[in-house]
């Protein structure tokens, strides 16, 4: 096979590759906690300016912990849960298709030498929503990586769809809640008001374990999975 000819197949793989790259390069040269400042000015619209950041940072591979704290320190928990899930989402699913439509075939007959990968997809393509829920709520695979792993898998775009937006609820509930608390805590300390303080603290608690108990039911299922499709 002529270099040409490897460089043309290769290509929409490459462009993707800059892309995120491109993405991340950015995202290392923005000053975060700036920009979060001046959106925070911005009323409705840096709430959806937010979303935007959010779906580019889940593109770019960039850590959106920090974001998904700012929300709930922003914007409360409710607002800061309305105001990532849309993000973390259209991210996903861009991800995806990005994923999907340059990266699967190629990345697909590579990856037979990886029986987790493999076992993995097996367990995808037969149970796609299910399966796919289980790796939402279990830390085997970080969020940003799993969006393009599942667009190299058999998955069908309603169950992907589906299963992030039910899978990354709870942490995405506990995270904002972190950051909600953490601004509950910052007006206690200044006002008074140590009855609010304690029902932060205690719902947020009360989140955190239901979080590791429902990851841990998540990890144990997705083993018992794995080992079936394994066999």
């Amino acid at each position: 096979m002529s270099s040409p000819t490897i460089v043309n197949r290769l290509k929409p793989l490459i462009t993707l590759v800059a892309v995120a790259a491109g993405i991340w390069m950015l995202g290392r040269l923005i000053d975060v906690n700036q920009l979060i400042t001046w959106i925070q000015g911005q009323g409705i619209l840096g709430a959806f300016i937010f979303s935007i950041l959010y779906a580019v940072f889940v593109v770019g591979l960039l850590p959106g912990a920090i974001l998904t704290l700012a929300a709930g320190f922003l914007y409360g928990l409710w607002g800061g849960v309305a105001v990532v899930l849309p993000g973390a989402i259209v991210g996903a699913g861009i991800s995806y298709h990005l994923s999907k439509r340059w990266g699967r075939s190629r990345v697909e007959s590579k990856m037979e030498n990886f029986p987790k990968f493999m076992a993995y997809s097996r367990a995808v393509s037969e149970r796609g929503f299910f399966v796919g829920t289980l790796l939402r709520l279990s830390p085997v695979i970080p969020f940003g990586l799993l969006n393009y792993f599942l667009g190299v898998t058999k998955i069908s775009p309603r169950d992907y769809w589906l299963s992030t937006s039910v899978g990354i609820i709870p942490g995405t509930f506990l995270y904002v809640y972190l950051g909600s608390t953490a601004a509950e805590l910052s007006k206690v300390s200044e006002t008074g008001g140590s009855e609010k303080m304690i029902i932060s603290v205690v719902g947020l608690v009360v989140t955190l374990i239901t979080v590791v108990l429902v990851t841990r039911s998540a990890n144990r299922i997705l083993k018992e999975s794995e080992n079936a499709s394994s066999n």
